[in-house]
């Protein structure tokens, strides 16, 4: 029993030995243990600032997907350095190109590419990334290639077209040639016609000229013959010639010079119907009495007649016509007169049975503003042949009427004239002599002679009219 207690209180010995000796030795290791905590802390931390310098958060989180996806662990360097490999792989086919490498290859690309000139302004897309400058790239593709595809279909339609033309021409061709073939057999045809009519021909020259030397002396003898006739005859018709104009100027200064106009005062017409207030009238000439439309008469009166001075109360203009009457309009009237049935119309440059010949001398005031006119005297001679009559430059017997405007004035002798001044002057000298002298001679030969106003009265043209 006593040596039960002895082993009892020496197993508690022991025990508390362990205990004191194992807590002991905790006491050491936890201090051990705190003291290198906290340097473990301090390194941790100083790890930490140099991870957060290298790295941030949401940098290490996607390091840490790209782990995953790789399947293996790889340094921040390794990945970078992969990344990099992967970028210059797609760039540029080599992973072993870095930045600067990229960037040079691209840019003698674009020197290449600017250089060919099949891409226009390529220099645009030098700053451009690459993704961008493919996009473009492929969107001018796109567009060259649309304008290609059209361009070809154009040069399809263009060979058709070029096609159908060929054929045609072919076509065209084949048939020339037949017509040439034809045009050859004609022209075969006429080369033998040819030579035989030249054969006919030279034998009917060679015949005619016998039978023209066997006549030309014959002919000769008679032109000899009938020269010496007409030289005869000339000679008498000389002589009767004379005569004929001494007489005509001796009976001339017989005759009274016609002062009331006896030719040109009678009517050529009259009025046929007119009905006051209407547009129209009808005259009874026409076509076979030789009128023409736009031709103009005066009207006169049917009880006074026609007036020395050939002043009438209206003026009609043919408008159309037929065999032997005529449809004219009033192209003016005078102030309180009326055209009538049965009223007189007259042209002194008209005549049913011939055209009539006039002489026009003397300068013409046809405005009436005091000066005569540069071509006045052509204006009547326009009016003249207007209306069927004709102009003779010399007065003869067989002239109708002499229009006589005023006598030109007589020229001056200037002393040092230069030969332009000379030539006028002479100029000027003939028209005074010449309108003496023609004013003489149908005195003479006793032709009526109508001055400006008369000779416009009637024509119709009289101021108020």
């Amino acid at each position: 029993m006593a040596r039960a207690q002895q082993r009892g209180i020496s197993a508690l010995a022991v025990w508390m030995i362990v205990f004191v000796g194992l807590w002991l030795t905790s006491t050491v290791m936890l201090v051990i243990l705190y003291t290198g905590q906290e340097d473990l802390v301090n390194e941790n931390n100083s790890l930490r600032a140099a991870k957060d310098r290298a790295i941030s958060t949401s940098e290490e989180r996607n390091l840490e997907l790209v782990k995953e996806a790789d399947g293996r662990s790889i340094t921040i360097v390794g990945l970078f350095n992969q990344q990099r490999e992967r970028i210059a792989e797609i760039a540029t086919g080599d992973p072993e190109d870095d930045a600067a490498a990229v960037d040079a290859k691209r840019n003698e690309m674009m020197d290449t590419i600017a250089q060919d000139n099949f891409v226009p302004n390529a220099r645009r897309f030098g700053n451009q990334s690459m993704l961008l400058a493919l996009r473009n790239l492929y969107s001018e593709y796109k567009g060259l290639k649309a304008r290609w595809e059209e361009d070809r279909d154009r040069a399809r339609q263009l060979d058709q077209q070029v096609a159908q033309m060929t054929k045609l021409l072919e076509e065209q061709k084949t048939e020339f040639e037949t017509r040439v073939a034809g045009f050859t057999t004609q022209l075969a045809d006429i080369e033998a016609d040819r030579t035989r009519y030249r054969e006919e021909r030279d034998q009917a020259v060679a015949t005619l000229e016998q039978e023209y030397e066997q006549r030309r002396g014959q002919f000769e003898d008679e032109l000899r013959e009938a020269q010496a006739d007409r030289e005869d005859s000339q000679e008498k018709l000389a002589q009767l010639r004379e005569r004929f104009d001494a007489q005509q100027k001796k009976f001339g200064r017989l005759i009274m010079k016609p002062t009331g106009l006896p030719t040109a005062r009678e009517p050529d017409g009259k009025i046929l119907m007119a009905v006051p207030g209407d547009e129209v009238v009808y005259i009874n000439l026409g076509s076979q009495d030789r009128i023409t439309l736009g031709m103009q008469f005066t009207v006169y009166s049917r009880d006074t007649g026609i007036p020395a001075d050939g002043r009438g109360k209206a003026r009609i203009e043919v408008v159309s016509m037929s065999e032997d009457s005529a449809e004219c309009k009033p192209v003016s009237l005078a102030i309180n007169e009326i055209i009538l049935e049965n009223d007189l119309i007259a042209n002194p440059v008209y005549d049913a049975k011939r055209p009539l010949m006039f002489v026009v001398v003397g300068q013409f005031d046809l405005n009436y503003d005091g000066r005569p006119d540069d071509d006045g005297a052509q204006t009547i001679e326009a009016l003249i042949e207007s209306w069927g009559g004709q102009i003779a430059t010399n007065l003869t017997a067989m002239t109708d009427f002499v229009v006589a405007g005023s006598q030109p004035p007589r020229p001056k002798a200037i002393g040092g004239a230069s030969s332009d001044e000379v030539r006028r002057i002479e100029a000027a000298r003939r028209a005074y002599e010449l309108y003496d002298d023609t004013l003489d001679t149908a005195q003479s030969l006793s032709i009526p002679v109508l001055n400006q106003s008369i000779f416009m009265n009637f024509l119709g043209y009289t101021p108020g009219i």
